[in-house]
């Protein structure tokens, strides 16, 4: 069959050969299409409705009202001039009004409330009237809120800033106690602890620290209890956090105040100790106080006072003065009036040396409460110049320890020993050649004995002494005063030397009056009897 057919008595309108596709009006106002037999879609008055399984499939529809009882399939919708594309209407697919879906958009039920809710980011304002947080609660961003009130703890793992620079506010920390209070007063810039001090925990093994810092972060005093019984320990840095200042004991060890500055005032058995670097001494400066011993770099100390410079040979000990300027700087800086050194590098022995811009370099003074007047070799003086030989770990007993000729002290200019005293008793100088042979010796000496008067009996012979006090201090047989008077300091040397020129002029006057008396007995006597007188007598003439 071809064409459309009418099938009046159904009320058809058959539009295709095999008679499946057809209109059928069967019902008033009603028309139902039918394709391959089965109902797709009906119309009625102003309405086209498709039945279950069927779809519109329009590149466009305009319609003012679009109506279906089932599902409507498009991969977007435009409704104005918003599109909403498949994946915006999955947001909306099984929405729950009140009840957070994931992935879903949030709709506020009746009481514009919701649940189920995880994380809310907001970048903008959150205005509410209030807001309970039953979870934890992490803001990012600066929370500005006008009146705080936490009734469980607070954990804050960044900084707590409380106001800004240059505008504080009060911050108070409540005691249990009424009116105790840890208490930062903005207006004056004061931290006020009322009813209380600052206090550490009581501890029995483990300490507990109070810090101390300046504003550049350095730290500049603790304060610790070790709980070990030795009470508090006090420490003070200078700026690189080096010590400077420690203090540790149950008593005061360290006091300063009005009566001074006091270590040990207790009498305790504590040494003082200073330490050093860069050298191997075990303590620059050690006080021994159970010792009584005062010891620079030395632990152990060999007398109340012991000074140990290890193998440096320079000054162990220098003394200076402001007003001294001696110049003698080859040798000591020109203040240094005084020192004493190691004499002998690798051999020990005591160096002492003084400077002076003046006469006396050095001044050597004893003083004793009593006099010893014997003359014996167990004689004592005010002054006493010791010297003895090492043997083994002492020394050599008896007053010949130096052996024979032994030199027992010098006296030196520079390098040239000067004075020599010995073993033996004598006394060695070093003195000039100088004579008096042009002089009479003998009335020199006498001379000497009539100047100073003392104990001399007067000769028949002083009359005929050409000399006098003033030629005795123009040979410097004497010395002379600041204004040149003839003084009784004898030059013992020059003494010598003049007894000996004395002695022998008198030796000489002795064989000249020799000869005379035998020339006069050869002629006397003649030669043989002379002789024979001189025998007699055991004259020896010069030969």
């Amino acid at each position: 069959m071809a064409g459309i057919q009418v099938d009046g008595a159904n009320q058809k309108l058959v539009l295709d050969s095999d008679g499946d596709t057809y209109l059928e009006a069967a019902t008033d106002d009603t028309v139902k299409v039918y394709v391959a037999g089965a109902q797709d879609f009906t119309i009625t008055a102003n309405t086209l409705t498709a039945e279950s399984g069927s779809t519109i499939a329009a590149q466009a529809l305009t319609a003012t009202t679009v109506t279906a009882s089932g599902i409507v399939t498009g991969s977007a919708f435009t409704a104005g001039s918003a599109v909403l594309a498949e994946a915006e209407l999955e947001l909306l697919d099984g929405l729950t009004a009140g009840t957070a879906i994931a992935s879903k958009v949030v709709t506020t039920d009746a009481n514009i409330d919701t649940t189920g809710q995880r994380n809310l980011t907001i970048s903008g304002e959150l205005d509410a009237a209030t807001l309970d947080i039953s979870g934890n609660a992490d803001i990012d961003g600066t929370t500005n809120l006008d009146a705080v009130d936490i009734d469980g703890n607070v954990q804050i793992d960044a900084t707590l800033t409380v106001g800004v620079n240059d505008t504080g506010h009060d911050v108070i920390f409540y005691g249990a106690a009424a009116g105790a209070k840890f208490f930062w007063d903005e207006s004056a810039d004061d931290l006020i602890l009322a009813k209380s001090i600052f206090k550490m925990d009581t501890l029995t093994t483990t300490g507990s620290y109070a810090y101390l810092y300046r504003n550049d972060g350095d730290l500049v005093s603790t304060i610790e209890d070790a709980g070990d019984g030795v009470g508090v320990q006090l420490s003070m840095y200078n700026s690189d956090e080096d010590f400077f200042f420690r203090f540790n004991n149950t008593t005061p060890v360290l006091t300063l105040g009005a009566s001074g500055f006091i270590f040990n005032e207790g009498s305790n058995d504590l040494d003082f100790r200073v330490e050093t670097s860069g050298n191997s001494y075990t303590h620059m400066v050690f006080v021994e106080s159970g010792a009584g011993e005062f010891n620079i770099n030395e632990s152990a100390g060999d007398g109340t006072i012991t000074f140990n410079q290890a193998a440096e040979d320079g000054n162990i000990l220098s003394f200076k003065s402001s007003d001294v300027a001696h110049g003698t700087t080859d040798y000591d800086q020109t203040d240094t009036f005084g020192k004493i050194r190691k004499n002998i590098a690798g051999e020990g022995g005591l160096f002492m040396a003084g400077y002076s811009e003046g006469e006396e370099g050095m001044f050597l003074a004893a003083f004793g409460s009593t006099a010893d007047t014997a003359k014996s070799i167990s004689a004592k003086a005010a002054f006493e110049i010791n010297g003895q030989i090492i043997s083994g770990t002492g020394v050599v007993a008896g007053e010949n320890a130096f052996g024979t000729n032994g030199n027992i002290a010098c006296i030196s200019m520079a390098t040239a020993t000067e004075f020599i005293f010995d073993n033996e008793g004598d006394f060695h100088a070093n003195s000039s050649s100088t004579t008096f042979d042009e002089y009479d010796d003998a009335q020199l000496v006498r001379a000497w004995d009539l100047s100073h008067g003392r104990g001399v009996i007067n000769s028949k012979f002083d009359k005929f002494v050409a000399y006098n006090h003033e030629k005795l201090a123009d040979l410097k047989l004497v010395g002379r005063e600041e204004d040149g008077t003839p003084n009784h300091f004898i030059n013992v040397t020059g003494i010598q030397r003049l007894h000996n020129g004395a002695i022998w002029q008198q030796y000489e006057k002795h064989n000249q009056l020799l000869e005379a008396v035998y020339d006069l007995a050869k002629e006397a006597v003649g030669e043989d009897k002379a002789n024979a007188i001189l025998d007699k007598h055991e004259v020896k003439r010069l030969q």
